[in-house]
């Protein structure tokens, strides 16, 4: 079971790529509430969640001063108008990612099949 933070992070997503007009991925395209009803409470046997497999197409990392890399959690919304990456509330916005999904497991395919799939078909 995915742990809350995710699960929330997955239901902002939604809004995330809905409200940037640029945004033309695959993600965005398949990205449902009901998608995301059915998927966000699941995890993998290695942990992976739903925000895990959509994460790189909503969030990118980001250099801090000392030069460390990390990732930044999902911004709820990007104000402005975006060209891709855009900065928002809580990090910088990866809108501008064609497919927007990773598998972060082998397993990730079939338990997140219901966005998956769709997508695999469509870049057939």
């Amino acid at each position: 079971m995915a742990d809350a933070t995710k699960v929330k992070n997955a239901e902002q997503a939604l809004q995330t790529l809905q409200h940037d007009g640029k945004c033309h991925s695959l993600l965005k395209k398949y990205y449902t509430k009901e998608v995301i009803e059915k998927l966000k409470n699941k995890s993998t046997s290695m942990n992976a969640t739903l925000w895990d497999c959509i994460q790189s197409g909503i969030t990118v990392g980001y250099e801090t001063s000392a030069g460390n890399f990390r990732r930044r959690s999902l911004i709820p919304f990007c104000s402005g108008e975006s060209k891709g990456l855009c900065r928002g509330v809580l990090g910088v916005v990866n809108l501008d990612s064609g497919v927007g999904i990773y598998a972060p497991d082998a397993e990730s395919y079939a338990t997140f099949s219901d966005l998956f799939y769709p997508i695999i078909n469509v870049s057939k």
